[in-house]
């Protein structure tokens, strides 16, 4: 009897050790490597890639479908994704716009009529808190703006705009 009670807390005190060396995951972004095999493996077209705290935003198309994955690696080198995505509706709509509200705010856009493509110099993204999220576009397709602060409510999209050089609105949503 003495055996098997030294025998249980032997294994108790490893069982505790082992939890308890147990550090908790890391995350980190994805090497441009990385991303990309991803793109290959999934059959995506990318359009931009965004590294927002500890994940990697990639706008991407299909000929069906357009969408952001957001891809995080843990320290054990496990990939984490997160996808949303719609219908591509390129044909019907000039600009594919999509959000995310809560946590880090963004914009996602993707430019499809070559008219206003050609002629975008920038998006500027209002957000209902006040803040004003600006970056140039100068040719890209897509388009991911981001803020630099992280919210933890819900934080409404007021307005998207398309700008030319001469500050001039092509597009608004």
């Amino acid at each position: 009897m003495k055996k098997i009670s030294i025998f249980l807390t032997a294994a108790c005190i490893l069982l505790l050790v082992g939890c308890v060396s147990q550090k908790p995951l890391e995350y980190r972004t994805l090497s441009e490597e990385e991303w990309q095999n991803f793109a290959e493996e999934h059959g995506i077209t990318v359009l931009d890639v965004e590294e927002i705290k500890k994940s990697t935003n990639v706008l991407f198309k299909t000929e069906k479908e357009i969408g952001l994955y957001s891809l995080s690696v843990d320290s054990n080198g496990e990939m984490f994704v997160y996808k949303t995505s719609y219908n591509n509706n390129a044909d019907v709509s000039p600009v594919s716009i999509s959000y995310r509200t809560t946590g880090v705010p963004l914009v996602a856009a993707i430019i499809n009529d070559k008219g206003i493509r050609s002629k975008a110099d920038k998006i500027v993204v209002e957000l209902e808190n006040g803040d004003t999220l600006e970056e140039s576009i100068k040719g890209r397709t897509g388009i991911i703006v981001a803020s630099d602060s992280q919210v933890n409510s819900y934080t409404e999209v007021n307005k998207v705009k398309i700008l030319d050089q001469q500050g001039e609105i092509l597009y608004q949503h």
